[in-house]
């Protein structure tokens, strides 16, 4: 399958310097796709991607585990378990970690599904993110309620992969890893 491309040029970190972190020179940036660069002192500060992650995390009946995202970006949309890799951090470990800290399971990552470029508006700041989703599966499953992390997640549920909606899904790298993984389990 191909992955769609997100156009080249997007508002993102760069665009909200009025002054140089520097030396204060005002307007002084002259900003590209990766970079500010300061006109009067020179000063380049790079803007790489962010990492971020996600798990398709199955129960034995072969649902799929969504959580009502609780805010903003896409407050109130589905989505897989995941967020953002720390620093030091791999992106099999950073799942694990989210996962627990988002719903309280603790899952093995099985195996690599894809990756989507994806753009996270946040607090008036649009990142550009490299989505990698992941195949999980619950370590220790019981019949216990998930445990929710209320500032983050909404609420939670299993789902029939045939049976989700991708309009439902926050975010269009969650809807291509939904894709993947259908093309998959075919």
């Amino acid at each position: 399958m191909e992955n769609p491309a997100v156009p080249g040029s997007i508002p993102g970190p760069r665009d909200s310097f009025a002054h140089c972190p520097r030396c204060g020179a005002s307007s002084a940036g002259n900003s590209h796709n990766r970079a500010f660069v300061c006109a009067n002192c020179g000063f380049t500060l790079y803007f790489n991607i962010a990492c971020a992650f996600g798990g398709l995390i199955t129960d034995a009946d072969g649902r799929l585990l969504l959580v009502r995202r609780a805010k903003e970006p896409s407050k109130g949309l589905l989505a897989f378990p995941g967020g953002f890799a720390d620093p030091g951090e791999d992106a099999e470990s950073g799942l694990r970690r989210e996962v627990r800290e988002e719903v309280g399971l603790s899952v093995e990552v099985t195996d690599y599904l894809c990756s989507h470029t994806n753009l996270y508006a946040y607090k008036e700041i649009t990142y550009p993110v490299l989505d990698f989703f992941y195949l999980c599966r619950v370590v220790a499953p019981n019949d216990k309620p998930l445990t929710l992390q209320a500032s983050e997640i909404a609420g939670s549920e299993w789902r029939d992969p045939s049976g989700i909606d991708p309009d439902e899904i926050a975010f269009a790298s969650q809807q291509w890893a939904l894709r993947c993984y259908r093309e998959k389990i075919k």
